[in-house]
């Protein structure tokens, strides 16, 4: 039998629990000791500060994201739909926005030059005037985001305020605003301001006035019984008195109810409607244009306006003229500045030959470009 002395054997106890502590502390190792984080270690004793959180933005949850097999995506959420477009705007991929602030015509030639624009696109060039008698002076192409105030004012107006008009004109976002490269001029059916109807009527009195030469507008019209939408001019200054002594182009006007009918015509203290009016070309003041699906497509609607006549155009069509006799101003105010108004009335005493169809409302009138020429023989 061997015998251990007693000293020996406290010697041997005091090594194994020595080794056994030494083993433990290699086991129960520093680390993220919070159940609550992503990287939580089960073997950890001590936290080292290295704790994860969902939510957390910066390198190591990127790290985390990475582990498991995802992106960090813009918004800093680890495998989501989000990524910065070319404008680097952070959008869902899905966004219909996608480069949308920062695509458009780079070119400065383009009619349509966006100086803040990274993406090029749509560049439009001036195709629909002779360069050698028209040069461009003024005009919009509405390729910005929004409508562009040096270049337009919105009247504000209750109801019945002129024609018998039952419109409230606002400027309000959701009557008057831009998209997909056109000004949208929206009439709503529904109770503001005393009025059952809402919509735009914008002019560049004071930021486009004009004395003769060529104007192209470029729009598509609402169908709408009960509709009246109108492209025109009003004098700016009002120097030989009100309405109609200093006169009105109206350059486009449409009544829902009348089809595919639309009407240029003028106004002046000697020729209002029909009364008084040399007969020019049977038109009285005016004379009506047909015009196919002017509704459904867009239409260029024009004049060009002397010294000697104002010629009205539908897709370069002259369809009728008012010329200068001579025998004054009031027949003749048209040797003043005028301003341009674009508007969609609802009723009114033309508007409303027709009952007005509340069913099918909202109604638009979009207008692709404003472009205003001088003749360069002037």
């Amino acid at each position: 039998m061997i015998t251990i002395e007693k000293n020996t054997l406290q010697l041997l106890i005091i090594l194994a629990i020595l080794f056994s502590f030494s083993c433990s502390e290699d086991i129960k190792s520093a680390g993220c000791t919070d159940a609550g984080a992503c990287n939580y270690s089960m073997s950890a004793e001590t936290d080292d500060g290295s704790c994860v959180y969902t939510g957390d933005v910066g390198t190591e949850f990127e790290n985390f994201c990475n582990c498991q097999g995802d992106a960090l995506d813009c918004t800093g959420l680890c495998g989501g739909n989000f990524e910065k477009d070319s404008c680097g705007d952070c959008r869902n991929l899905d966004d219909d926005k996608w480069n949308k602030f920062c695509t458009g015509c780079t070119d400065t030639a383009a009619l349509n030059y966006d100086p803040d624009a990274t993406i090029d696109a749509n560049c439009v060039y001036d195709d629909f005037a002779d360069a050698t008698q028209w040069e461009l002076v003024w005009n919009d192409e509405f390729n910005l985001s929004d409508i562009d105030q040096s270049k337009w004012n919105h009247e504000l107006w209750g109801p019945g305020m002129v024609n018998d008009e039952l419109q409230a004109y606002t400027d309000r976002s959701i009557n008057s605003y831009i998209e997909d490269s056109c000004l949208v001029i929206r009439a709503l059916h529904e109770n503001y301001n005393e009025a059952n109807y809402t919509s735009a009527r914008m002019n560049s009195a004071g930021k486009g006035d004009f004395l003769y030469g060529k104007i192209d507008i470029k729009a598509k019209l609402p169908s709408g019984d009960g509709t009246w939408p109108a492209i025109w001019m009003l004098p700016t200054d009002w120097v030989y008195g009100g309405w109609p002594e200093s006169g009105e182009i109206d350059i486009m006007e449409h009544v829902g109810c009348n089809l595919n009918w639309v009407k240029g015509s003028i106004h002046t203290e000697d020729c209002n409607w029909n009364d008084g009016c040399p007969d020019q070309s049977a038109g009285g003041n005016g004379q009506e244009h047909y015009v196919p699906g002017v509704s459904d497509n867009f239409n260029i609607y024009s004049i060009e306006w002397s010294a000697s006549n104002i010629r009205f155009f539908v897709n370069n069509e002259n369809y009728w003229t008012f010329t200068n006799i001579g025998t004054g101003w009031e027949m003749w105010p048209f040797d003043q500045d005028f301003h341009i108004i674009l508007n969609l009335a609802i009723g009114g005493n033309w508007g409303g030959i027709c009952p007005i169809d509340n069913s099918s409302f909202p109604q638009e009138m979009k207008v692709d470009f404003v472009r205003v020429y001088k003749s360069i023989n002037e």
